[in-house]
């Protein structure tokens, strides 16, 4: 903390606005410990902390998925409206999702409806995100249909992160209306096919797993290992050695290894 120190043998006092850049700065370089503590020591120093402090300090822990201290600042910054705004609580969303916490995601964004904040697509990218990892895949198709009810605009990482909800909930066919949603709305990826196939192969429906690839290809999407083992694994839970060893081959001939 070169800069600060320089303050000090100055007898100067840091300004908000340089106690924001340095936080920002910790943020970046993953150093949340020592964001938290400029965070700390500004207000010890009687420097009120505005929005752009609360942002910087939240996206530090968002970054480590320290949902805990995620929590526990958008509970100090309470109901001043004027520190919160839709960063703090995308922020805030993104640290509970990455840690599987997504009833605390949820009810964040709660607060963000009843607050009357403008989400944007971060928000919901976040919320699904979040329920993905907690495999609340009937909680990721509500969020969808909510979104679809505003102006914002779909993007793939939502459609992905509902797919994988269901893939890992084990919901094939959820997975496939899902991917079928995501075609009339934005451009599938060779991530969003994998979850679907993941997800009929977790449920033996080694027909679907099959079609699905055979559909990457006509899109010209280069399946990778993921959705080849799927597949391959898929067939050898049905018993269909000539179909499965079709694919080895195939991958084979893409340079792609199934161990």
């Amino acid at each position: 903390m070169a800069l600060l120190k320089e303050f000090e043998d100055h007898m100067l006092k840091p300004s908000i606005v340089v106690v924001n850049a340095i936080i920002s700065a910790c943020g970046a370089a993953t150093e949340w410990r020592q964001a938290l503590q400029q965070f700390v020591e500004a207000k010890g120093r009687v420097l009120n902390p505005d929005v752009v402090t609360y942002a910087a300090a939240m996206s530090s822990v968002e970054k480590a998925n320290q949902w805990q201290r995620a929590l526990s600042l958008l509970e100090e910054v309470g109901h001043q409206r004027e520190k919160t705004n839709i960063i703090v609580l995308n922020a805030a969303i993104s640290a509970c999702g990455g840690a599987a916490q997504w009833q605390f995601a949820v009810q964040i964004l709660s607060e963000v409806h009843a607050r009357l904040l403008q989400t944007d697509l971060v928000t919901y990218d976040a919320a699904l995100t979040a329920c993905a990892n907690g495999m609340e895949w009937q909680k990721s198709i509500g969020l969808l249909r909510t979104v679809q009810e505003t102006d914002i605009q779909l993007g793939v990482i939502a459609f992905n992160a509902a797919i994988t909800a269901s893939e890992r909930a084990s919901q094939w066919q959820a997975a496939i209306h899902l991917l079928e949603l995501a075609g009339t709305v934005v451009d599938l990826t060779v991530v969003t096919f994998s979850a679907t196939i993941s997800a009929c192969e977790q449920s033996g429906q080694w027909v679907e797993a099959l079609q699905l690839l055979r559909c990457m290809e006509q899109r010209h999407l280069e399946a990778n290992l993921i959705s080849y083992a799927s597949v391959v694994s898929s067939c050898e839970k049905a018993l269909r050695w000539r179909e499965a060893l079709a694919i080895l081959n195939n991958a084979l001939r893409n340079s792609v290894i199934v161990g």
